[in-house]
Formats: C-alpha cells, sequence, structure tokens
C-alpha cells in the first residue's frame, strides 16, 4: 500500500511538472502568483518559470536548518546535499538579479527555517544591463 502511494505521488508530481514546463503555463502561473501586471521580462525564461514551479512543489519537504543555495547556474550545480543532507539549492541557470528577486517571496517559509542563506547571483545581469 505504502509503495502504492508513493508511485501515485511521484506520477502526480511528474504530470505536474510536464504541465508546467508545456509552452507557456509556467510563465501564466507565476504571472498569477506574483500579482504581475506586465509582461516577463525577456530574461525570465520558460527555463526559469519550470524550474520555479520544480521548486514551489518541493516546498512542503523542508528539512530542519537547512543550508539553503539561491543563485544561478553557478549555484545550481553545486551538489548542496554533499555539503549536508539536509542543504536545498535554488539555483536556475541563466538566472538574473532580477529573477532572484522575484521569486525570494516563494522562499520565505524556508529563508525563515534556515541556518544559513548563499546568495549567489550576478554574472548574467552583464547580458541584460550596461556596467
Amino acid at each position: 500500500m505504502v509503495r502504492l502511494l508513493w508511485i501515485y505521488a511521484l506520477g502526480l508530481h511528474g504530470v505536474l511538472l510536464w504541465c508546467l514546463a508545456r509552452g507557456d503555463r509556467g510563465r501564466r502561473l507565476w504571472s498569477r502568483l506574483s500579482g504581475a501586471k506586465t509582461a516577463a521580462p525577456a530574461e525570465l525564461t520558460e527555463t526559469y518559470y519550470a524550474r520555479v514551479g520544480h521548486h514551489a512543489l518541493s516546498l512542503d519537504r523542508i528539512p530542519p536548518q537547512p543550508l539553503v543555495l539561491i543563485g544561478d547556474s553557478i549555484t545550481q550545480g553545486l551538489e548542496a546535499q554533499r555539503l549536508h543532507p539536509n542543504d536545498l539549492n535554488y539555483g536556475i541557470n541563466g538566472d538574473t538579479t532580477l529573477g532572484v528577486k522575484q521569486r525570494l517571496p516563494l522562499y520565505a517559509g524556508i529563508l525563515k527555517l534556515s541556518r544559513a542563506v548563499v546568495l549567489a547571483i550576478g554574472i548574467n545581469d552583464l547580458r541584460f544591463r550596461s556596467n
């Protein structure tokens, strides 16, 4: 029975991720959640919205006192759980300061429970802004 529940839960999450990744559903979901009234900037790609959706699905499984990593592809490439099993990695490939700023409210509950937060962002901003 427990195995069947695990299969069901994993299948349901897989379908939700697939739906978020298709077309512009992730972007529309984010605009509803954030209350955005304007079009999303070009730097916030479909990959960005799919990863944010994936992060949102994992928010119900917060380990005690995690180290939280937030940032771009450099952060995403780190294996946070090799540092400690409770550590969480919320890096997104190609993310910018604007993207992190928009998704920080999503992590508000985790940030309050974390033992530390590592914020590593900025290199991708050079593609969209002048010095």
